[in-house]
């Protein structure tokens, strides 16, 4: 029914201890490592720069009551925050400088790291005076902006679902990006390891203190963007087939079932372009066959995560993907991306 599009992957040699079993199992027929900046508090901080990462809906937020019985209070507004900078405070992850996690961090230089100060030199215009002030530069919720996540994507050949795992997490701080400029940059303060948990299938929504969706968009994968540890996943060839042959439901962008016979007129389509000629001045009206497959350039993966401290839990999981169009305008350039629909993962 359609062509066959390509996008085709090189795998890497490079083997993680955090996914071996991906690696060897043989259900799993690809798996790719992708890092990107999210937003993971109830409510968006107020720092715009990040505010186009991803969409965030809460699923379960719950402040439960300490050992005595009573609530201790928060800003559940930027609860993630809070609750991560009080997880690093009492040292349940392992530190790390890089993303990679090649270079560790003692737990007691990361509580350095907690109380240090930055000297910071300013100038005044008017007075021509240079100060010399002294700058907490402690790792706390109120500076975080926004969060980058490593973490690793996979796909079920057997069951056509796709997974996901969390690798690593650091909070980010936004600074100046030189001495001399005027604007801000995300720097990683800390690396934190997690570990996967054992039985994460059980776990549900009402288990976990704090759960919640995202649906990628500013930091949805391009087709080229992953690290590809296995295989090899034609995304476009996937999305042919779910349309000529649906193995799960898929939704519009108002989250309705689509017809599967209607899927079709989805990414075909008959558009009447009007153009005029600059030199007569006349209009020349063509007729267009558009297969919208061809414009997909990104993938957006909603997940649902799942968090709670008190059982040690952080993870999430794969629950649909959202082939992503580049629209662009007459000239060619890109305008914004757009969800084609959702392919559910169950």
């Amino acid at each position: 029914m359609f062509a066959l599009l390509t996008g085709i992957f090189i795998t890497s040699s490079t083997i993680s201890a955090q996914y071996a079993d991906l690696l060897s199992d043989g259900n799993i027929s690809w798996v790719g490592e992708y890092t990107a900046d999210f937003t993971l508090d109830p409510v968006s901080c107020d720092f715009d720069a990040y505010d186009f990462n991803n969409d965030l809906n809460v699923i379960q937020l719950n402040n439960p009551a300490t050992k005595g019985g009573l609530h201790e209070s928060r800003h559940l507004a930027r609860y993630f925050s809070q609750k991560l900078t009080e997880d690093i405070r009492r040292g349940l992850y392992t530190f790390f400088e890089d993303e990679q996690l090649e270079v560790p961090i003692p737990k007691e230089k990361v509580l350095e790291r907690l109380s240090a100060v930055d000297t910071v030199l300013t100038f005044d215009p008017e007075t021509y005076e240079e100060t010399l002030t002294f700058v907490p530069n402690e790792i706390s919720w109120e500076n975080m902006v926004a969060f980058r996540v490593r973490q690793v994507f996979y796909y079920n050949k057997s069951e056509k679902t796709f997974g996901s795992r969390l690798l690593a997490i650091a909070p980010l701080k936004s600074v100046k990006e030189s001495e001399d400029s005027f604007f801000d940059v995300a720097k990683a303060i800390i690396w934190l390891k997690i570990e996967p948990p054992k039985n994460p299938d059980k776990t549900t929504a009402r288990d976990v203190a704090y759960a919640f969706e995202t649906k990628m968009k500013g930091n949805a994968p391009g087709l080229q963007d992953f690290v590809v540890k296995k295989g090899r996943l034609d995304f476009l060839q996937l999305i042919v087939n779910e349309v000529t042959k649906p193995s799960h439901p898929i939704l519009n962008g108002d989250f309705d079932a689509i017809d599967p016979a209607k899927l079709p007129d989805y990414v075909q389509s008959t558009d009447t372009v009007v153009t005029y000629n600059p030199t007569t001045y006349e209009e020349q009206i063509q007729i267009v066959q558009r297969n919208a497959i061809k414009d997909v350039m990104a993938i957006s993966f909603v997940q649902h995560w799942f968090y709670d401290d008190s059982k040690r839990l952080f993870f999430n999981r794969v629950v649909a993907v959202a082939p992503e169009l580049a629209i662009k305008d007459f000239d060619g350039n890109l305008r914004y991306n757009k969800v084609l629909f959702y392919i559910m993962n169950k």
